[in-house]
């Protein structure tokens, strides 16, 4: 039996005021042939584009699902906003999304699937991605109106914006290069080791390109690698088999967190997470907002699969996620990233879970999601202790001068996808580092809070012309 419920009056404060934008996204009267041909333009230019990267989706920030039932939590989102969406989709969605005869549409991992709806009356073709655990429902090439009219009752959308990462400068690269262990390159390192063992037992999550299982640096203990793809329909979907680092960025920063003779944890386990990826003019890579977003949902969602028998929030102690500089259309700040947020700073809380995450190779911005005060935002240093040129600097969240640390970045030894030994410089480097840190202290320090506390007590200040450079002293571990 379908569900139905009351339409109440919109309570919007601003009501009166966006008439006008309501009255264009009302589906009420049909779509003129003229609309109706630019709206299935746009989605087939969109779908035709997807493996291009153009994906065109419309995030709305709502309330997390939490405790409620899915089905509660698609209700309430759709009720609170049925006057501002397109009347065809409003009756979709109670319809057939909440009919008692489709519920097994929601059971398990497909809760996660696009999808795609065709009403008899306009004939108009909707996508819709749910991520109840983010808090996020997005909407595959809507038209500019359904924008407006959300927008017009108070709602956080956003486009699906970019997040991107700038380039270094690089050592040469090749299998005979001359890079060192970085035992050799951190002093402290064999001290710290001798305290807190070599990271036996520890696991990190890298949020990446992917990574590379043929890495003889990783060889045995990569538990998993998991990637968020896309179909021939533009549509997004979990695998849990593969991901494949066609870039070698995952590839590199993984080997220098837990490489077994290049690492700052050689002996910790690896999971890897791969959200696809793009290659930018510069050479920096970019990655979009709502695939990082549903990497975050595949380690939220209990029903992913197990890892060496045990659910990713009992296996992981350490995330590295990548850092880039926000890009909006327009300029303006998303709220889309504001429930990223909120999810990172939850997993640490209640998971004991710390993020890490470089502050970026650009010395006038802080990157996204380093800018948040739950994660620990990591810059680069030379080989002299000195600020690296290209690390970026700038202020957080609340307000606080970032990075929170810094460690050596430069001329870093680390083995590519490709499996040849390569040197590298950038802010990942110094954070994949880090995190590597991180995961050591996990055998002496299980807390998320009880192990930022003693990599604080080990910063060392010393000024320069930005002001605070933070370096972290490992002999002070």
């Amino acid at each position: 039996m379908t569900p139905t419920i009351e339409r109440e009056a919109p309570t919007s404060p601003d009501f009166e005021q966006s008439k006008k934008l309501e009255q264009l996204a009302s589906e009420d009267r049909p779509l003129s042939r003229v609309q109706d041909r630019q709206q299935r333009q746009r989605i087939k230019k969109s779908e035709r584009h997807a493996e291009e990267y153009n994906r065109n989706w419309l995030i709305w920030s709502v309330t997390p699902i939490g405790d409620s039932s899915y089905r509660d939590w698609v209700l309430r989102a759709f009720a609170r906003i049925h006057h501002a969406v397109p009347r065809g989709m409003y009756k979709w969605i109670i319809d057939y999304c909440l009919a008692n005869e489709n519920r097994d549409v929601f059971d398990g991992l497909s809760r996660m699937a696009t999808f795609t709806v065709e009403t008899d009356s306009v004939e108009t073709k909707y996508k819709i991605l749910f991520l109840p655990r983010v808090g996020l429902i997005a909407f595959f090439a809507p038209s500019n109106r359904l924008k407006f009219a959300l927008l017009a009752a108070k709602e956080k959308v956003s486009w699906n914006d970019s997040v991107r990462g700038k380039t270094s400068a690089n050592s040469p690269t090749g299998s005979n290069s001359s890079g060192q262990p970085i035992q050799n390159k951190l002093p402290g390192l064999l001290e710290f080791w001798q305290k807190y063992g070599r990271g036996k037992g520890a696991c990190l999550a890298i949020v990446d390109s992917g990574v590379s299982r043929n890495a003889d640096e990783l060889a045995g203990r990569v538990l998993a690698t998991w990637s968020v793809e896309y179909d021939e329909e533009g549509d997004p979907r979990h695998n849990y088999n593969d991901g494949y680092d066609e870039f070698g960025h995952g590839t590199e920063t993984a080997t220098v967190a837990v490489g077994s003779t290049l690492g700052t944890a050689p002996e910790a386990n690896l999971v890897s997470i791969k959200i696809p990826m793009r290659k930018e003019k510069d050479g920096g890579l970019s990655y979009k907002i709502i695939d990082f977003a549903i990497a975050l949902e595949m380690i939220l969602d209990p029903k992913s699969p197990l890892i060496n028998g045990k659910a990713f929030l009992k296996l992981v102690d350490v995330v590295l996620v990548p850092s880039g500089v926000y890009r909006s259309r327009g300029g303006k700040k998303s709220t889309t990233i504001l429930p990223i947020m909120q999810c990172i700073q939850d997993l640490y809380e209640a998971n004991d879970i710390p993020f890490v995450a470089a502050i970026g190779n650009n010395p006038d911005a802080v990157g996204f999601p380093s800018s948040h005060q739950m994660v620990f935002s990591v810059g680069s240093l030379t080989k002299y202790q000195e600020r690296s040129k290209f690390s970026g600097f700038g202020l957080g969240s609340t307000g606080e001068i970032l990075p929170n640390g810094h460690l050596l970045g430069e001329d870093i030894t680390c083995q590519s996808h490709d499996e040849s030994i390569v040197v590298r410089s950038g802010t990942s480097f110094s954070s994949a580092a880090v995190a590597g840190i991180f995961a050591v202290l996990t055998e002496k320090e299980r807390s998320a809070s009880g192990r930022r506390h003693i990599i604080n007590k080990a910063i060392a200040h010393k000024a320069d012309n930005y002001g605070d450079l933070r370096i972290l002293d490992i002999l002070k571990l």
